[in-house]
């Protein structure tokens, strides 16, 4: 390779795709006899959907018409993603997956109705899971616990 970055760059591709094929072969998925349990194994993957460059990428779209993050089975936005007029819950918004809403100590109960309704306006059952992360010290107020509490027929679950 004449070039340093493109042979930087084909090193990093080589030494990524090895270190897949060693996880393989560590969860026995080159052995016979275990591979076979691995075809019957379903593992499902979530993440959060933080860079949209990637998301975007692995984006495919369905049979039906819509779209699907082939980046994780369940994404979530949190904290940093949950902006209402932001490109976050514009992207979540757009696809079919099963998707995650971080509650933290800065969410209030409005946002979170009209978050609800903007990334399911439907209340498509199973859509939508509230994930409660406050922190020991950061218990919410008892108006957001009623919220989540009472309205629970736009989501899927509460954690």
């Amino acid at each position: 390779m004449r070039s340093s970055t493109l042979l930087k760059e084909y090193t990093a591709t080589v030494t990524s795709v090895l270190d897949c094929l060693d996880f393989l072969a560590h969860i026995g998925a080159d052995n016979p006899l275990l591979s076979e349990v691995l075809e019957r194994t379903d593992i499902f993957t979530s993440h959060e959907a933080l860079l949209l460059d990637y998301e975007e990428r692995l984006t495919r779209p369905t049979g039906s018409g819509g779209w699907f993050d082939g980046s994780a089975h369940y994404i979530w936005v949190g904290e940093r993603t949950r902006e209402l007029d932001g490109a976050h819950i514009e992207f979540i918004r757009g696809v079919e997956n099963p998707i995650g809403i971080k509650l933290g100590p800065t969410l209030e109960g409005d946002e979170l109705v009209k978050l609800l309704d903007i990334v399911n306006p439907n209340r498509e059952l199973g859509k939508v899971t509230l994930i409660c992360r406050y922190g020991h010290k950061n218990v919410p107020p008892p108006k957001n616990k009623q919220f989540v509490t009472a309205d629970l027929s736009r989501v899927a679950q509460a954690h």
